[in-house]
């Protein structure tokens, strides 16, 4: 059994109201933290085949195995972020792709974050240059024409 026949990407992200943190057992203040253990979590029971594992924000699991095992190798992973920092370090502490919902805030702040990836991409031995960001607001992109659009959007 496996899933997708290798054609399975995701895209993991904490969530951006806090009503949901409660529904998880953290409160705000731990949504990072939280996060970041659980995507670990995640690369392990993909990873490997018995885990045996103890954290901060969920059950302890003991030799526990995966089924259906993931079909690819290496399942690409997306981190999103909105506006966050800390979204972007989790992303280029292993070196996956960014993807940056583009939404609400003004350009600056994306343009920022993900110079911050690229930043810390590099702090932590990944080439920044092979760095891949998404963006994407609906698949929507304003501006008077296609090429102006592109202008203004490839340097995000």
């Amino acid at each position: 059994m496996s899933i997708s026949l290798g054609k399975l990407e995701i895209i993991i992200g904490k969530g951006n109201d806090p009503r949901h943190y409660p529904l998880f057992g953290i409160r705000e203040d731990q949504q990072w933290d939280s996060l970041a253990e659980r995507y670990g979590l995640l690369r392990k029971l993909w990873n490997e085949e018995s885990v045996t594992w103890e954290g901060r924000y969920r059950p302890p699991l003991q030799e526990v195995t995966v089924l259906p095992r993931p079909y690819q190798d290496k399942i690409p992973i997306w981190h999103g972020s909105a506006s966050s920092q800390l979204s972007t370090e989790l992303a280029a502490q292993y070196g996956e792709p960014l993807f940056s919902s583009n939404t609400f805030h003004p350009q600056e702040k994306y343009k920022a974050l993900i110079d911050h990836y690229r930043e810390r991409l590099a702090f932590y031995g990944h080439d920044p240059r092979r760095a891949i960001v998404g963006a994407g607001a609906g698949s929507l992109y304003l501006a008077d024409t296609p090429e102006e659009a592109i202008k203004r959007f490839r340097p995000y």
